[in-house]
């Protein structure tokens, strides 16, 4: 069975389908190594870029050329959406389809886009949610309706949102901005994922420089659609006791409870609220908190209208949990989670569409489906993004030891600029040795780090 994958990073989703017995094809931001040499099917965007920057004075933005965008993620996400419809219907690649609705998963790159949502549903059967969903995921006053129902003991930071900033002067944004908001506080981009243009504004001239720096960003940028990308700003949650946490859930079921490693040193964070990978388990949370978390994610399901599998972030910081957002959509930390349950969770995705995938289902490598509550893990995950502190050249990884604990690599050769993903680090460790394992993780990534800097420094 045939199944596009769309987003950022597609390659957890294929390894999780391959796995199922799917075929993927992919439409992908990074073409890192492991699907290129795999031979994957599909288009990769920064490819398409690099051969064909320059090679044409104009581009026909039917095509599915990514140098008529540029390396963008608005130009991504126009870009993906033409190169799915060349996929189904004009690259000869259609008979991949004949006489089928062709199935597509959505991944990371949409979440603040109800608008691609409902164009690529047009062209085939998205196993996601609806536009109108991802529209409700991101209406904070419905959330924090929801935050605020009786025995839910979540709190909803202040959060105010400017949308269409370029029509607002600078110092108009920064006069309403101190009025409501206390120093130190969040400054972030819509449109934005993994921690990418997120500022944590200390004083005015933070304020000042970051306030220009996203609006300077912001002009003109839109997803496509028409829609004008927000200026959020945010109650900074500080406290030596927080902890970064995010869950995984089904439909109205808790799956998952994940630490999130978010803008790390020892991982060449780029910024300081980069997203940087995950740790399945997160331990010592306590029965009330998970029946809290439970009931949460039943309330989304049956208020707002998700649909398979979904993440939602918070802060736990004093023993109190603080909604972040919902990610509407399979979220990274699925991969850390399935390989601590030592279970596949894209079945329960896939399942949780019995009117698309009801003459599938049958046919895929399936393990028993368990979604009634949150499962205990097997063993312990540890899942590393590495950054680049600086520019260089991709050097191979023939390295035993790392042998299939590294994933999402970039091609050797290709050059790895400041703060770019290098690669994903997985390790699968044993519950018992948690400590053990961090150590191993942290020595890995160093190592690996020094391989390439010592070997592959750009000059």
């Amino acid at each position: 069975m045939n199944i596009i994958i769309i987003g950022y990073n597609a390659r957890p989703l294929v390894e999780a389908c391959l796995h199922l017995g799917l075929n993927p094809i992919v439409v992908d931001y990074f073409g890192d190594a492991d699907l290129t040499l795999k031979g994957i099917q599909g288009k990769y965007y920064l490819e398409q870029f690099r051969n064909e920057i320059g090679t044409r004075d104009a581009l026909d933005d039917s095509r599915d050329d990514a140098s008529s965008h540029g390396p963008t993620p608005e130009g991504f996400r126009r870009w993906a959406i033409q190169a799915t419809r060349n996929i189904i219907e004009n690259d000869g690649e259609g008979s991949l389809f004949a006489g089928v609705d062709p199935l597509i998963l959505i991944g990371s790159g949409f979440d603040d886009f109800p608008g691609a949502w409902d164009t690529l549903a047009t062209l085939g059967s998205v196993m996601g949610s609806t536009g109108d969903v991802i529209t409700r995921c991101r209406d904070l006053a419905s959330i924090k309706d929801l935050v605020d129902e009786p025995g839910m003991s979540i709190s909803f930071p202040n959060t105010r949102i400017y949308e269409d900033p370029g029509r607002t002067r600078p110092h108009e944004l920064m006069e309403d901005m101190v009025a409501h908001f206390k120093f130190p506080f969040i400054l972030k981009r819509g449109g934005t994922a993994g921690g990418a243009g997120v500022n944590l504004i200390r004083g005015q001239r933070e304020l000042n420089r970051a306030l220009i720096s996203c609006k300077e960003k912001l002009d003109g940028a839109t997803d496509g659609t028409g829609h004008i990308n927000p200026l959020i700003v945010q109650e900074f949650i500080g406290s030596d006791s927080r902890i970064d946490l995010s869950i995984i859930a089904c439909d109205g079921a808790l799956l998952s409870i994940n630490k999130q490693i978010i803008g790390k040193d020892y991982l060449n964070a780029p910024t300081p609220f980069s997203y940087c990978g995950n740790e399945v388990p997160l331990n010592n949370l306590g029965k009330t908190l998970i029946n809290l978390l439970t009931s949460f994610v039943q309330l989304l399901h049956e208020k707002i209208g998700l649909r398979g599998i979904y993440g939602v972030d918070f802060v736990l910081a004093d023993n109190h949990l603080y909604f972040m957002e919902i990610n509407p959509r399979i979220p990274g930390s699925l991969e850390p989670a399935s390989v601590a349950h030592d279970h596949n969770f894209l079945m329960e995705h896939l399942e949780a569409f019995p009117e698309i995938m009801a003459g599938y289902l049958l046919n895929l490598n399936k393990h028993p489906r368990v979604v009634t509550s949150c499962r205990i893990p097997k063993f312990h995950a540890i899942k590393h993004i590495l950054f680049s502190r600086e520019t260089l050249v991709m050097k191979p990884l023939n390295v035993k030891t790392l042998i299939g604990k590294i994933r999402d690599i970039t091609p050797p050769g290709r050059m790895v600029n400041l703060g770019d993903p290098i690669l994903t680090y997985l390790l699968k460790g044993k519950l018992e040795f948690m400590d053990r394992n961090r150590a191993l993780a942290g020595s890995e990534i160093s190592m690996i780090h020094d391989h390439l800097v010592k070997g592959g420094k750009h000059e």
